[in-house]
């Protein structure tokens, strides 16, 4: 039975070790540019990833925990994947706990105040790529199976897997988690540490992922450019017809995507999204919008409270269409007085839990593709459909497990502030990959990405203190299980 001072024990554990060895391992991490492949296409060659691999192993081997058996495997063709198996304290204990985590990161991009390489400590938080997405995980696990074994506590099976190329693709995972299932076992919980965080006075429980479609249209309207002031008002214009072909799937006067795209929004999610939008403030206000800039949810009249409701909704439950990508049009120092022959616009859709990206892809292509010769004016129209991944609606924890978190969270955060269960607008496609080939199992995902925390843009940062509450959560539940 865990007292008090065990309890004690391990949150001053944790405090001594997080601001020491762990954070010169997490710095490290930060200073390798492991990119994941999709972004690095001679990733095999420079090694960064396979470096960034050898980086964890060596740590997880400084531990000197107890039960522990570090396998990385790095199988032709394949991004490394990394597999640290730590025997339960007591071997009557059955239960085992998967912590996962990646080691590839982002592309850096432009606009970086420092070098997105050198981990810089400032105002409480870790500068760098990949900090919060989401380099800090491999180090809280096993901080938090050592804090239990440094200070008495018991602990069940612990399995940490760290994949290679979670920023990209899928099959490098399911490659993994089928062939070397065996060293896996079969967890009766997966706590994911790569999810988000709304407020630092508790940790955030992510309840629900949207799911994501990604898709190119491509508009030709002739075999060459043309000079604007002879073929305008006689070719159509290929831009137009792109706008046109975009409301098929939304509104732009209110936003909202065509039913199709939507899903039934059970009753036990709505109240969810209703507590929530009364303890957090306005979602709007943690992005870099622009002062006299109104949120999606902004309606005259409405309160800032029903406001909130709505963007958490339209950002947990509703799909959402962004065009990240444009081809055909020049720059401004370039452009002419031209019509295009031929524009081309990258499109990424997310979808509601329930929705499937293959339904999704069959809604879409059916929308744009549909004759409307008033519209399209029969223009050659071509949707190529890209990647995709279905959404995630994780199961109500069983009452014990419940218990047991809260416990572990209250002696971390205080009676006073429980965990905030919340949707994810983003996608975690790689969620559905454990799903099925651990059915059963129950999930835990939780994280430190807050909204200012720029993951995959520049200056992405990690919240240190909200961290080192968390690994101190994680290890106290552990204890528990």
């Amino acid at each position: 039975m865990e007292s008090t001072s065990d309890t004690t024990k391990v949150i001053d554990y944790v405090k001594e070790q997080f601001f020491g060895h762990y954070l010169e391992g997490l710095k490290e991490f930060v200073r390798i540019p492991s990119l994941a492949p999709l972004y690095d296409p001679k990733w095999q060659e420079n090694g960064h990833l396979y470096r960034q691999c050898d980086h964890l192993e060596s740590f997880a081997k400084a531990q000197n925990i107890k039960g522990c058996t570090i396998t990385p495997i790095k199988d032709a063709g394949r991004s490394p994947f990394l597999i640290v198996n730590v025997e339960p304290s007591d071997p009557a204990n059955t239960n085992c706990v998967l912590l996962y985590g990646h080691m590839d990161k982002q592309p850096f991009g432009e606009g970086w105040v420092t070098d997105p390489c050198d981990p810089v400590i400032k105002d409480g938080k870790m500068w760098g790529r990949g900090s919060v997405d989401d380099g800090y995980a491999f180090f809280s696990a096993v901080l938090a199976i050592k804090a239990c074994q440094e200070n008495g506590l018991s602990h069940p099976r612990c399995v940490i897997t760290i994949e290679g190329s979670e920023e990209g693709e899928i099959d490098d995972l399911l490659y993994y988690i089928q062939s070397y299932k065996h060293l896996m076992g079969h967890p009766n919980m997966v706590i994911c540490l790569d999810a988000g965080a709304s407020s630092t006075d508790c940790l955030s429980i992510t309840s629900t992922l949207r799911g994501y479609l990604d898709f190119d249209v491509k508009v030709r309207v002739a075999d060459n450019n043309m000079h604007s002031g002879i073929a305008s008002g006689i070719c159509p214009n290929p831009f137009h017809i792109m706008m046109t072909l975009l409301q098929r799937l939304q509104d732009f006067k209110t936003q909202q995507l065509i039913d199709e795209l939507q899903v039934q929004i059970p009753e036990h999610r709505i109240h969810e999204c209703h507590s929530i939008a009364n303890k957090l403030p306005l979602l709007s206000k943690s992005l870099p919008m622009l002062d006299q800039v109104k949120s999606q949810g902004y309606k005259e009249g409405v309160s800032k409270e029903e406001e909130n409701y709505a963007l958490i909704i339209n950002n947990s439950w509703r799909p959402s269409l962004s065009v990240t990508g444009f081809e055909g049009l020049p720059p401004f120092e370039k452009a002419g007085n031209v019509i295009y022959k031929e524009l081309k616009m990258r499109c990424s859709l997310r979808l509601p839990p329930g929705l499937t990206a293959k339904a999704a892809a069959e809604i879409v292509r059916g929308k744009l593709t549909e004759k409307r010769d008033d519209e399209t004016y029969n223009a050659q129209i071509d949707v190529i459909i890209g990647e995709g991944g279905n959404g995630f609606d994780a199961p109500k924890l069983p009452d014990l497990i419940h218990d047991k978190f809260n416990a572990s969270h209250k002696s971390v955060f205080g009676d006073e502030n429980l965990p905030m269960f919340i949707g994810c607008g983003g996608s975690i496609p790689f969620m559905e990959v454990f799903e099925q080939n651990f059915p059963g199992t129950q999930f835990l995902l939780t994280g430190c990405g807050f909204l200012d925390c720029n993951a995959h843009s520049a200056n992405e940062n990690l919240d240190l203190d909200y961290c080192r509450k968390l690994t101190t959560v994680v290890s106290l539940l552990l204890s528990k299980m």
